[in-house]
């Protein structure tokens, strides 16, 4: 989760107390204006037709106009090591920026052949993180 946070470029130029809220945690510091809510869960995901158990950490932060989603997995059962992926929306002339970010940590495209690995895994996730946002954007789209 170091890497995925010191990868996160956009946030601690636009959003500095949400990075160093995502690089210090526990220690969450707010300015005034700025608001941070966080839950703990446990998720139950049936995914390759098996059960997947995952601690997921969320916290959103609303700076001003900005907002900033959090989640980070801490432990799941199988597939991957850990996760983190985010989602910023930044107030521009037009409306909002939204931006979203997502790095998974795994041990399956690691050693033998992981210079194919990594670019196919890359490819699988394609299509279901596009199906995904342009639902989003379908609904934004609406209201």
């Amino acid at each position: 989760m170091t890497l995925a946070t010191k990868q996160a470029k956009l946030v601690a130029k636009y959003l500095p107390s949400v990075y160093d809220a995502m690089s210090n945690y526990p220690i969450v510091k707010t300015k005034e204006g700025e608001a941070v809510e966080e839950q703990y869960y446990w998720l139950n995901v049936e995914l390759s037709g098996r059960p997947l158990y995952v601690l997921s950490h969320r916290m959103l932060f609303r700076v001003g106009e900005a907002y900033a989603v959090l989640d980070r997995h801490f432990y799941s059962s199988h597939d991957y090591n850990c996760l983190q992926q985010g989602l910023v929306a930044l107030p521009s002339d037009d409306g909002m920026l939204i931006t979203y970010l997502r790095r998974v940590s795994t041990d399956q495209v690691a050693g033998f052949g992981s210079k194919v690995k990594h670019p196919l895994a890359r490819a699988l996730m394609v299509s279901p993180i596009k199906g995904l946002l342009e639902g989003l954007r379908a609904k934004a789209e609406i209201q």
